[in-house]
């Protein structure tokens, strides 16, 4: 580290690689207690922020390699180590004891897991960034018998400042941008229709698990390394022919069908074209699935939700959908034809449909009419 107290190329270059990973912050921290106190001062650097008064915040540091960990607001929404009530302006540098009263600083997890054996929470702390949606601070922690600090700790605190808000507000983009990502996957997965983006050329961009257990079932879709293809080649054609069609014309969705090597019921697909060419390059289509034999998890619960239907009513309405006929499905419901045909008079009225093409285009009701026909 450079002795005038600047910020060297090494330091800054640690601190945009932490903004990238989080793996890389407890190393940069450590990098960056040894420039401000100094060599052999034992002291403990973590950085804490929050974002949109979220009720929690997250908190990095230079004790251990460790992913960010949730740091959790007492019941008036504080915290030792944030400063969310602005009391201290960005750009503050100054003794931890002024930041927080030294007893709350001692109280918190920080202090008792990593500090409590040196007994003390003397430290400097600093507010990276403060503004209407996102606060970060630094605190440099020294133990017990720590060698004292440099004379010109503080200014080489604020030397770094700018280093570290460019870092921080890098890392807190990218960690809302994974945030959110992990929350479209896992909503993506809830879904029973099947759900898949490709390109044009058919390869696949992203799936849902109901997609993925579609594709590795190898009926009617499979995944040819990593291409979308139909397993027979007049459905394949016809998936071809959508395709050349959405990219050339000015309608943005179609209808296919996709025969099954199994000779099961044929799977009903809906693509459509997304308005994301620049950003991938080439034109890129979602692809709905529904497998008509198949009936997610939720739909019976949703049926009951939706429509007021007994539990019988909603297992009679998938059985109708599966193409089961009124003889069939009392067959499989183990009752008679007559309490099936009293069932459907329920589910109609309650349902207001009035035939059991109606009712199967409500239970597949993700795809259009037009599959059904």
């Amino acid at each position: 580290m450079a002795d005038d107290g600047t910020v060297t190329v090494a330091l800054d270059e640690m601190l945009h690689e932490a903004s990238l990973d989080p793996r890389a912050w407890s190393m940069a921290l450590r990098a960056v207690a040894s420039h401000v106190a100094g060599d052999g001062t034992r002291a403990l650097a973590a950085l804490t922020f929050t974002d949109d008064r979220s009720p929690h915040g997250w908190m990095l540091h230079s004790a251990e390699p460790d992913d960010e960990r949730p740091v959790f607001f007492d019941r008036d929404g504080r915290h030792p180590l944030f400063s969310l009530d602005r009391a201290h302006p960005e750009g503050f540098v100054g003794p931890s004891e002024r930041f927080a009263p030294p007893d709350e600083l001692a109280r918190t997890t920080l202090a008792r897991t990593w500090l409590d054996e040196s007994g003390t929470v003397r430290g400097l702390s600093a507010v990276i960034t403060a503004d209407a949606t996102f606060v970060g601070s630094l605190h440099l922690l020294a133990r017990r018998g720590s060698p004292a600090w440099r004379d010109d700790a503080d200014a080489r605190m604020r030397a770094l400042l700018p280093a570290l808000r460019r870092a921080v507000r890098v890392y807190a983009r990218l960690r809302r941008t994974r945030a959110l990502a992990a929350v479209d996957t896992a909503l993506l997965d809830s879904l029973d229709v099947a759900t898949l983006v490709i390109d044009h050329d058919g390869r696949l961009l992203r799936s849902n698990l109901a997609a993925r257990m579609l594709l590795a079932r190898n009926d009617g879709l499979t995944d040819a390394g990593g291409v979308v293809r139909c397993t027979r080649d007049a459905s394949e054609l016809a998936f071809a022919k959508a395709r050349a069609e959405l990219r050339a014309g000015d309608d943005d969705t179609r209808a296919v069908v996709a025969a099954r090597t199994s000779g099961r019921r044929p799977l009903l697909m809906l693509l459509s074209r997304l308005p994301a060419r620049e950003a991938w390059g080439s034109t890129v289509y979602t692809l709905l699935v529904r497998d008509p034999t198949q009936q997610g998890a939720h739909t019976e619960e949703l049926l009951r939700e939706l429509f007021k239907l007994t539990a019988a009513e909603a297992r009679l309405a998938l059985a109708i959908a599966d193409g089961q006929s009124p003889a069939q499905a009392a067959q499989t419901l183990g009752c008679s034809v007559e309490t099936v045909r009293t069932h459907l008079k329920r589910i109609f009225e309650k349902a207001s449909i009035t035939r059991q093409a109606e009712l199967v285009r409500l239970v597949l009701g993700e795809l259009p009419p037009q599959f059904l026909a």
